[in-house]
């Protein structure tokens, strides 16, 4: 503790020195759950594991802006589980989270440059990534258009054995009413001596049309793999389209809707699929199927669908239909979610994953002061019953979710 305490001041003091100019933004909250542990097996084979937990998270971000053209971000967070025997342990709890320079160079003064640890949250709903990583941004100020390009190390070959990089380029057009965008992202990872590495290419485009009392939009995204090693690697692609519609019918009362479809098929030579790098994703507003914005994380054995298409490890694709509907402080969300898995030689089956409904209200009890509280139920379908996936002991039951989140932003 006492040596991250120097390290900071020391990062610190040429900070406070030259900063001319300090601001501080960032959140405190606290939540409870209790829910049916989303493990795989104690959803299919009707087990009762109920789990309750009750956690923290702090998020402190400091901006040092030194002159126009210079400023520094610095962002904490501290995190645990209350009751958790390990949770006054600084190497647990307690992580950077930003540690980045933003600067315009005076011989390039239409170039805005980001370095170091920093976040990045793709177009695509955050189906392929939406985390923090070490590189550098470029974003050039142009009249045309916005863009940006990144590159991004998650690890290193000389310190770790192996290479993961990933390269992202964005364009984005504001036309009124009407928002265009684009996006090409690659990840590749490569491990000496490894069978499987990779160069996987993501290309899509969004678009986003707003009117006085209505919205809608939705995107596009292939993503293609490119093995190195030929022997026992099959060809593989996939994509995942997403439409979405939302209407003010009244003061207080909205409606969206929302369709996923991402592909699902394997035979000996190809497998189609879509699956992110790091996402976080939910479009759908489906708190218990996928992480949501009371429960943003995997709790338990992990969250039954984490991100687009990517469901128990095999490609069974996905197509999703969901509706919130808002009125005042109260919310519902209803979601029908099916497999569209299609493997070769295997006899046709039931999809229907399953059925959500979520029950919620959302309001500022004071000035940055916001309640949530949310009452998921998920009725299996008759995919979780199917002998030929499950065997003859499925026997699925309703599982529940019931989460409160107090937070405080600043």
């Amino acid at each position: 503790m006492k040596k991250s305490l120097i390290v900071i001041m020391l990062l610190l003091i040429p900070v406070m020195v030259f900063a001319v100019d300090f601001s501080y933004s960032g959140m405190f909250r606290t939540r409870g759950s209790q829910l049916t542990d989303p493990y795989l097996d104690n959803l299919i084979y009707g087990g009762e594991d109920v789990i309750s937990w009750t956690d923290y998270q702090l998020q402190l971000f400091t901006t040092a802006a030194i002159n126009d053209n210079l400023s520094m971000v610095w962002g904490v967070e501290v995190n645990g589980i209350w009751g958790d025997e390990d949770q006054n342990r600084d190497e647990i709890t307690v992580m950077t989270k930003h540690l980045y320079m933003d600067f315009t160079p005076d011989m390039l003064d239409w170039m805005h440059i980001r370095l170091g640890l920093q976040p990045y949250h793709d177009i695509f709903a955050s189906s392929i990534f939406d985390e923090d990583a070490v590189g550098i941004s470029l974003m050039p100020e142009w009249d045309t258009a916005d863009v940006s390009v990144g590159y991004y190390v998650f690890h290193d070959e000389e310190m770790f054995g192996e290479s993961n990089r990933f390269w992202t380029l964005d364009v984005a057009k504001n036309m009124d009413a009407l928002t265009l965008k684009a996006a090409a992202l690659m990840n590749k990872f490569h491990i000496a001596g490894g069978g499987h590495n990779y160069s996987r290419l993501y290309i899509g485009a969004a678009a986003d049309y707003n009117m006085d009392k209505m919205s809608f939009g939705g995107h596009f995204v292939y993503s293609t793999t490119s093995f190195e090693e030929d022997d026992f690697n099959p060809d593989m692609s996939g994509y995942f389209a997403y439409l979405y519609g939302k209407m003010d019918v009244t003061e207080k009362l909205n409606v969206k809707l929302n369709f996923g479809y991402t592909p699902g098929a394997a035979d000996m030579d190809s497998v189609t699929m879509f699956e992110g790098i790091a996402p976080y994703f939910n479009p759908y507003g489906l708190e218990y199927l996928f992480v949501g914005p009371v429960v943003d994380f995997p709790v338990g054995q992990g969250a039954i669908l984490n991100t687009a298409g990517s469901y128990m490890g095999f490609p069974n694709g996905l197509m999703v239909l969901a509706a919130n509907i808002n009125y005042g402080m109260f919310y519902m969300n209803a979601g029908l979610v099916n497999a569209v898995i299609d493997m070769e030689g295997a006899p046709d089956f039931d999809k229907n994953i399953g059925t959500e409904l979520d029950f919620g209200m959302k309001t500022q009890l004071t000035d940055g002061l916001d309640f949530c509280a949310v009452y998921a139920l998920f009725m299996p379908g008759s995919f979780m019953e199917d002998e030929f996936m499950w065997g003859m002991g499925a026997d699925p039951k309703t599982a529940h979710e019931l989460s409160v989140k107090l937070q405080y932003n600043f």
